[in-house]
Parts: structure tokens; sequence; C-alpha cells
């Protein structure tokens, strides 16, 4: 991990970082929560093999380090894809609508949850 980090230390590197967070606000793009010093940019197309779009701002995405770290958990780190996110992003958004749902009902026993 330590090399991995150390190998991302260059000026086009911290560009793409910035400007991936300014573009999603500062929002996790999962959770929806705002992040700020625990903000993680994630790589679409991986930056082990995707060479070409290590530093381009349209293959990476503002992530919590909660969510980030689940994505990661299932599709471990290195050879991930565009497609991989695409496919946990469905499902981890579900999962947090069915929760907020829940919740809300704790909260609210008579709300209708088709609003949601």
């Amino acid at each position: 991990d330590k090399e991995r980090e150390i190998g991302r230390n260059y000026p086009e590197y911290t560009e793409f970082v910035k400007k991936v967070l300014m573009r999603d606000n500062h929002i996790c793009q999962c959770c929806g929560k705002q992040v700020n010093h625990d903000a993680e940019v994630h790589h679409l197309d991986g930056y082990n093999w995707c060479i070409e779009k290590r530093t381009d701002e349209t293959n990476g995405v503002c992530l919590c380090s909660v969510c980030h770290k689940a994505f990661h958990s299932i599709y471990k780190y290195g050879n991930n894809s565009k497609e991989q996110y695409e496919e946990w992003i469905g499902y981890a958004i579900g999962e947090y609508k069915i929760l907020n749902s829940f919740m809300v009902s704790l909260l609210i026993p008579s709300f209708n949850h088709s609003l949601i």
C-alpha cells in the first residue's frame, strides 16, 4: 500500500483528485454524504491497468472512505473496471433506499414508502 501511495505522488495526479472532488462537490456518489477530510477518489477503470485514464477526471468518482472500502471489500484492489463500479453502485444505492425507508418507518410509522 505504501508503494501504491508513493507512486501517485505527482502533480497531474494531484490535479486529477482535485478536479474529481470539485466536480462531485465533495459528495460521496454512493451514500450522498458530504465528505471533506475522508474523501477518496475511486478510479472506475483501475489505476494499475488503465494507464491512459489514470488522470482523466471522467475516470474518477468521489466516495467516502466507508463506501470506497465497501467496493474494494467485494471487488478487491487492482484490475477493477467501470462495469464493476456500475454493478456495485446500483446495488449499494438500492440498499441505501431500503435502509432509509426502514429508518423513516421507525420514526414515522404512517410514512408512505412509495414516496422514496
